[in-house]
């Protein structure tokens, strides 16, 4: 670990230099796969999504916090 600290003392310079040429790697990367990015998650069989249909069809949907703050007549 000393050898490559000291070489990166030394070399200050070119330690920079590839710091920069990762940093431009990244942001071009994230440039060019932006416009792909979802974060939304489509999985038709989980239990979940089956649960969240069937409170839907029974006109129980919403928000969790009203779902949850009914209580049972």
């Amino acid at each position: 670990m000393t050898a490559l600290v000291s070489w990166c003392f030394r070399r200050a310079g070119v330690v920079i230099v590839l710091w920069l040429l990762a940093l431009g790697g990244l942001v071009t990367a994230a440039t060019h796969t932006g416009a792909a990015f979802r974060d939304t998650v489509d999985l038709p069989d989980a239990d979940s999504t089956v649960a969240a249909n069937l409170l839907r069809a029974f006109g129980a949907g919403g928000p969790w916090w009203i779902l949850c703050s009914r209580r049972a007549t």
